[in-house]
């Protein structure tokens, strides 16, 4: 569990795949949902009334590329191109922190580069995670 309130869960959950003995790759999945009716929010229910939420957010993966360069991370030449291209509005989960972008491994970089993640702090947005929730769903 990385986050849970009186109104919201969210989680991730984290495994491998193997090939015999050859070490695969990790693989994640994660869900984030109401505690009222159990039904899972999208990432466009955390922006209500932004129809732009898409362009900010990778906006801000752009950003992360740029540093995760500039320390020496491993990345394909064009994974600024590609994370608009392999970008799933169902890669995210949160935590206290704020939301949480992931992306595949393999998908932004080798796979020794494993899943690339991304944290939007909250304050960036100067909101807080109450009042980024879709009020008819929470």
């Amino acid at each position: 569990m990385t986050y849970e309130d009186d109104r919201v869960c969210s989680l991730w959950m984290e495994g491998g795949e193997r090939q015999g003995r050859v070490e695969g790759r990790a693989v994640r999945t994660a869900a984030t949902w109401t505690r009222q009716d159990g039904f899972p929010l999208t990432l466009g229910e955390l922006f209500p009334g932004d129809r732009h939420w898409r362009r900010q957010v990778l906006a801000q993966v752009r950003e992360g590329l740029r540093g995760m360069r500039e320390e020496g991370i491993m990345l394909w030449k064009d994974a600024e191109r590609l994370a608009e291209t392999r970008f799933s509005a169902g890669c995210f989960f949160l935590t206290q922190a704020g939301l949480r972008i992931y992306f595949p491994t393999g998908a932004l970089g080798p796979n020794e580069s494993g899943i690339i993640e991304f944290l939007l702090p909250l304050e960036q947005k100067n909101q807080t995670l109450d009042g980024q929730k879709n009020p008819e769903k929470v």
